[in-house]
């Protein structure tokens, strides 16, 4: 494994674009119309609950990662079958997102291209970076930290200065009542992608100040719910919440909107851009936690080895993973937060977390 370390500031921002990466793309929480922005604050509130229960479950063993914990908590032979099932489910999430930008480049930009041709791009990219270690991901992440945070301030701003934002359309602020915001919010924004931070598990160990690893996640937690908040309610205020809740990439479509004379226009590109490097990221952190389990379940000691053969079984999983975009949303939004989601990011982590609470405890008190 790597012997390299990150700042807090690093984990805040992989945490930002980690959390924003897909979310942003496909319109998170819109199901609910107008009270889309309540479904995310709800999500985000129960978010930092489980976030709590991951670096409670670093904090007793900070310097190792999940999967020791794992065989910590339900032994050697056990423990590295769950942790296996973790690299499936990394996997996974990493193909997931990697087929969330090949659909949104072949619909914005890239209509002729192949789907191969732009996930392998997006693939060899990750590769590349992750390649170099997951400080240069890290230091990556802090140059385009600031430019992407530009760009966003800028989007809303012209949008408002050209008229397109309608307040009105906010209105009923609880859209078709807080049943469909709870229904919304639970398991859906809780699980995409606030409970998507267990993958960070992997991560912790990495970070040069432990003791501050709690606290800059909470804040790395409010920022980007804030944001997808916002942006919901950008989305829902431009488009109208019919229109936003059918659109396959909503925020695109906002941004469309952006007209200001006959000069300021068409500036989809920039919302392209933004996506991008969210997305970039949030693969990127899949792909390199995927390699970090599998070097763990297996003993294997020369870890870079473990990027090719990881890299063509997420090209793989993004390519075959559904028939067409409609399907891969309906499975993501149905199937997967409840069969998936929910055992490996509540049903697991709070299984070890009760194990280590009472293993610690016995060693404590000088039982073990």
């Amino acid at each position: 494994m790597e012997q390299v370390k990150i700042s807090t500031l690093q984990l805040y921002v992989l945490m930002v674009f980690f959390q924003l990466g897909s979310a942003v793309v496909v319109g998170l929480g819109l199901q609910a119309k107008q009270g889309a922005w309540i479904a995310i604050l709800i999500g985000m509130g129960a978010g930092l609950v489980l976030f709590w229960m991951y670096t409670q479950i670093h904090l007793y063993q900070p310097e190792n990662n999940f999967v020791n914990m794992l065989q910590e908590s339900f032994g050697n032979v056990f423990g590295k079958v769950v942790g296996f099932l973790y690299i499936l489910y990394f996997i996974y999430l990493a193909a997931r997102v990697l087929r969330d930008f090949g659909e949104l480049l072949l619909s914005a930009t890239l209509v002729e291209t192949p789907m191969f041709v732009i996930l392998t791009i997006m693939i060899l990219a990750s590769l590349y970076v992750i390649s170099k270690g997951i400080e240069v991901l890290a230091r990556t992440s802090e140059f385009y930290f600031p430019i992407l945070s530009g760009l966003v301030v800028l989007g809303i701003g012209l949008l408002f200065a050209s008229k397109a934002v309608q307040l009105k359309n906010l209105q009923p602020y609880t859209g078709e009542g807080w049943g469909l915001i709870l229904q919304t919010a639970f398991p859906m924004t809780l699980t995409f992608p606030f409970g998507e931070l267990i993958a960070f598990l992997m991560l912790f160990k990495y970070v040069n100040k432990t003791n501050r690893v709690r606290t800059t996640g909470i804040f790395a937690i409010l920022t980007s719910g804030i944001i997808l908040a916002v942006t919901a309610i950008m989305d829902v205020a431009v488009l109208g919440a019919d229109s936003a809740a059918r659109t396959t990439f909503p925020l695109l479509m906002t941004i469309s909107r952006i007209e200001i004379g006959d000069f300021i226009q068409r500036l989809d590109a920039i919302g392209v851009f933004i996506l991008i490097i969210g997305m970039f990221f949030k693969v990127s952190l899949f792909y390199y936690v995927a390699v970090a389990c599998t070097a763990s379940v297996f003993n294997v000691t020369k870890f870079k080895l473990l990027f090719y053969p990881v890299s063509l079984v997420i090209l793989f999983a993004a390519l075959t993973i559904t028939s067409n975009f409609s399907e891969h949303l309906e499975e993501g939004m149905q199937l997967v937060p409840f069969y998936i989601h929910l055992p490996l990011q509540l049903g697991i982590p709070f299984l070890v977390l009760l194990i280590l609470s009472v293993k610690y405890r016995k060693r404590i008190n000088g039982v073990q």
